[in-house]
C-alpha cells in the first residue's frame, strides 16, 4: 500500500500515474516505457557520503537488496545496486577519474536513490585531487565548472535528477533528521572522539553545513515545481537509519512495480538469457569494487572518496 504524505511532513511525491496500461504523455515517455519493459538489467545507483551513513548501507545490503533481487529474478530481471562503499581504485584516482566514474555510473543508471545525514561529503576548492578530477570530468560534464566548490555526492544528486527536470529517470532523495546524528555524537564524543565527528557537519569543513542546507532547499524546490505528469520523484526526511533504509526499499519497489515488473516479456527467459544477464550484471558492478579507498580523510593508510 502506498503511503500519502503531506507537505507539513516535508514529503513531496511526483510519480507516473498508471492504470491497467501506462498513460503515454509524449514520444519520449513512450520510448522510456518501451525501454523499461524490455530491459533485463535494472541498475539502481545509491548515493551518499560514506562515513556516518554506514548503518543505512548495511541495512540495504543485508536486508533489502536480497528482497529486491528476488522480486526482480521472479520476473526475469537482474537487479544491480551501484554502491561505491568500496571506493574508487587507486589506478582510477591517479588518472583523476573519480568524478567521471561516479557521474558516468549515475548517467547509466535506471533509478537514482540518494541520502544524507549530517555530513556533506568530500568537497573544497583547495582539495587538489578533487579539483583535478573535476577538471577531467568537465570534458563530458561541462556543467561542473559552476559547481567546483560542491561535494561529489551533490554532483551525483545533480546528475541523478536535479539538473534534469524532464528526465524520465525515477529518483528518490532522503535526508536524515539531525537528532540521530546528535545522539551518536554525544554517545561517542568521550569514548571515540574521532568517530563522533563523522556525525557532524564540521567533519567536512566550515562551509559544509551551509552547502548541505542549500542542497536540501534545492531538492524541496525541485519537487514542488515538478509538473504532475513528471516521472517519479520522491523526497522525505527520516529519523533513524532503519526507517531510512525501509523508505529507500519502498521507493525502489514502487518504481520497479510501475515501470519494470509488469511486462509479460520478462517471463520469457531461457537459461542462456539468465547466464548472459548475470555476466552483464557482474561487469556492471565491477566499478563499485575497489581495494583502496580514496578521498580526503586518511584511516589506517587508506583514503575514501567521500
Amino acid at each position: 500500500m502506498r503511503q500519502q504524505f503531506t507537505k507539513q511532513k516535508k514529503c513531496v511525491r511526483r510519480r507516473l500515474c498508471w492504470t491497467f496500461f501506462p498513460t503515454i504523455r509524449d514520444s519520449r515517455h513512450l520510448a522510456y516505457i518501451i525501454m523499461a519493459s524490455n530491459k533485463r538489467t535494472v541498475r539502481v545507483f545509491f548515493s551518499s557520503p560514506f562515513r556516518g551513513m554506514e548503518r543505512e548501507r548495511e541495512m540495504l545490503s543485508a536486508v533489502y537488496w536480497p528482497k529486491i533481487s528476488h522480486s526482480c529474478a521472479d520476473k526475469g530481471l537482474t537487479f544491480v545496486p551501484i554502491d561505491f562503499r568500496w571506493g574508487i581504485t587507486e589506478e582510477s584516482s591517479m588518472a583523476a577519474s573519480t568524478v567521471s566514474i561516479c557521474l558516468d555510473q549515475v548517467r547509466d543508471s535506471d533509478i537514482f536513490i540518494g541520502f544524507f545525514g549530517a555530513r556533506y561529503g568530500w568537497h573544497g576548492l583547495h582539495e587538489k585531487n578533487l579539483q583535478a578530477s573535476i577538471q577531467k570530468a568537465i570534458q563530458d560534464h561541462p556543467w561542473l565548472e559552476d559547481y567546483r566548490d560542491r561535494s561529489v555526492t551533490e554532483f551525483e544528486f545533480l546528475e541523478g535528477r536535479l539538473r534534469h527536470e524532464r528526465s524520465e529517470r525515477p529518483a528518490a532523495m532522503f535526508f536524515r533528521n539531525s537528532h540521530y546524528d546528535n545522539e551518536m555524537f554525544e554517545r561517542l564524543k568521550t569514548s571515540d572522539p574521532a568517530e563522533a565527528k563523522v556525525f557532524t557537519s564540521e567533519y567536512d569543513g566550515q562551509t559544509a553545513k551551509k552547502l548541505l542546507y542549500n542542497l536540501k532547499l534545492e531538492v524541496r524546490n525541485f519537487a514542488e515545481k515538478l509538473p504532475e505528469s513528471s516521472a517519479y520523484f520522491f523526497t522525505k526526511d527520516y529519523d533513524t537509519p532503519e526507517e531510512g533504509a525501509k523508505l529507500m526499499f519502498d521507493a525502489v519497489m514502487e518504481i520497479l512495480e510501475d515501470q519494470f515488473l509488469k511486462s509479460d516479456q520478462m517471463r520469457n527467459f531461457t537459461k542462456l538469457d539468465y547466464w548472459i544477464e548475470a555476466q552483464k550484471a557482474y561487469i556492471d558492478t565491477g566499478h563499485s569494487i575497489g581495494d583502496i579507498f580514496l578521498g580526503r580523510e586518511t584511516e589506517t593508510g587508506t583514503r575514501r572518496v567521500n
